[in-house]
């Protein structure tokens, strides 16, 4: 992706990694590509993907390192709750690949938009908004930080974070 933001996209280009990525191993892990449409600028050169169940009980939407904790959450909800969960996770926040999302969750019965990020004004709160004037019928919530500076001591900023048991206990809530 760094790649493609520097030598073959044409818009200046703010590129965020994780620190935390840093040391995980690079594994597609079963995620496909879900196919760019038209409308998406970039969508090609910065793909969304998706991984697990074509039919699912439950979505969970999340990039960047809560990816990881969505995974976590993801098993244990196969696991523990016996629920079928499909993750998508969008390698671009700006512009939003909008048709392609649209065309992947509008038809979902339910959605966990999951970001580290202050969920109100965000990611999340653009995606449901984008959904609701689409018509989406379905349930939706979004899990996120309070509304406060998250801490920088590692210690304070885990317990601010949601983790796999709040992103479990906020799926339990929509079903």
């Amino acid at each position: 992706m760094l790649i493609n933001a520097s030598a073959c996209w044409p818009n200046p280009t703010l590129f965020l990694e994780h620190k935390l990525l840093y040391a995980e191993k690079q594994d597609s892990a079963g995620y496909e590509e879900i196919k760019a449409e038209a409308g998406d600028l970039g969508a090609d050169l910065f793909p969304t993907l998706r991984a697990g169940s074509q039919d699912p009980d439950i979505t969970l939407l999340s990039y960047g390192g809560m990816l990881p904790v969505a995974e976590k959450a993801a098993r244990l909800l196969e696991e523990n709750e016996e629920l079928t969960v499909e993750i998508i996770a969008p390698a671009m926040l700006a512009p939003l690949p909008r048709f392609a999302l649209l065309k992947a969750l509008l038809h979902r019965p339910r959605i966990l938009v999951v970001e580290e990020a202050h969920h109100q004004f965000g990611f999340s709160a653009e995606v449901l908004a984008m959904l609701m004037e689409n018509g989406y019928r379905g349930k939706v919530a979004r899990l996120g930080t309070a509304p406060v500076p998250i801490a920088s001591a590692r210690s304070l900023e885990s317990a601010q974070l949601p983790d796999e048991n709040a992103i479990v206990a906020a799926v339990l809530d929509i079903l």
